[in-house]
């Protein structure tokens, strides 16, 4: 489904809570966009099973890059930022 029919909830008011929202929306938004521009460039023309073996593929690097992403937001602290 394009990003475009995904409907965001309404944020919270606390900032931080707010601010992590932000963030949570726009990787969504950025992991389903660069999700689909892969799935697009699978060649139509291969087999069945190898387009099965592709699309895992795209949604495994998705997977390790997310996890990836969520584990340095840890390295974030108040008095000491991490940029």
């Amino acid at each position: 489904m394009p990003t475009y029919d995904y409907k965001l909830t309404t944020p919270p008011e606390e900032p931080r809570s707010r601010e992590l929202w932000l963030q949570h929306a726009a990787g969504f938004i950025l992991f389903e966009d660069i999700r689909q521009s892969a799935m697009d460039e699978i060649d139509p023309h291969i087999s069945e099973e190898a387009k099965q073996a592709a699309q895992k593929a795209i949604d495994d690097a998705e997977c390790f890059t997310d996890r990836f992403a969520t584990s340095t937001a840890s390295l974030h602290h108040h008095h000491f930022p991490f940029d």
